[in-house]
């Protein structure tokens, strides 16, 4: 796996990558309250770093709507990609969402898969559409290798949100470090770009995690209690 570089380092999805890659490779990061939309030294910290998990999503202050874009997000990930490039990062891994695609659609042929429809259903699922292409575009420019992984819903207790759709789309912790650990392998990607969803192996499951590096879910939400 070489060495890791992960940004947001802290947060939830972060943190448990953080725990389980470092018996298993070199694990480096940051996380707020560096200025990730600017920070002049993030290339030199790349140095050195063979793949960079981009995690960091900065939080909407209190009271605006849930779901818009902010600003500050396409500050961060514009930083990121410039750092990729001009340290010369092998791989570059994006946190994507299934979010991209309107799963809920009943317009939406199951089991959905990626890339999908190209419909997503709000403007944070636009984002990060607009972020796999911008991504996959570069590598092809600057020949770096791009993953863009459609994330389902992590939690920090490790157990489903009960709601509409939260049990089909869970994630668990087993699973995001099983996806995660896949892309870090020393295989190429093939045609140096891929997306592709990670969920868990839910029985409601609606997404088709099909991806190159053979990754496989094994957990399903109906064997654990949704909180």
């Amino acid at each position: 796996m070489g060495t890791v570089f992960i940004t947001g380092i802290d947060g939830v999805i972060g943190s448990i990558l953080r725990e389980r890659l470092s018996p298993h490779a070199t694990v480096k990061g940051v996380d707020f309250p560096d200025d990730l939309t600017e920070d002049p030294r993030l290339t030199e910290r790349l140095g050195e770093v063979d793949t960079v998990i981009h995690l960091a999503r900065e939080r909407e202050p209190p009271g605006v709507p849930e779901g818009r874009v902010n600003p500050s997000n396409v500050r961060i990930d514009t930083n990121v990609f410039a750092a990729v490039i001009e340290a010369g990062v092998k791989r570059l891994v994006l946190a994507s969402s299934v979010h991209a695609d309107n799963f809920r659609s009943t317009a939406v042929n199951y089991p959905l898969q990626a890339p999908g429809s190209y419909f997503p259903a709000t403007p944070y699922g636009t984002y990060k559409l607009l972020a796999e292409e911008v991504g996959a575009t570069l590598a092809q420019r600057f020949g770096f290798e791009f993953v863009a992984i459609r994330l389902g819903g992590v939690t920090r207790s490790d157990s489903p949100k009960s709601g509409e759709g939260k049990s089909a789309t869970w994630l668990s912790h087993r699973d995001l470090y099983g996806a995660f650990a896949a892309c870090l392998a020393d295989a190429p990607v093939p045609g140096r770009t891929t997306v592709f969803y990670a969920v868990s192996a839910n029985a409601e499951s609606i997404h088709d995690t099909i991806n190159p590096f053979g990754w496989e879910p094994v957990d399903d939400s109906a064997h654990v209690k949704a909180r």
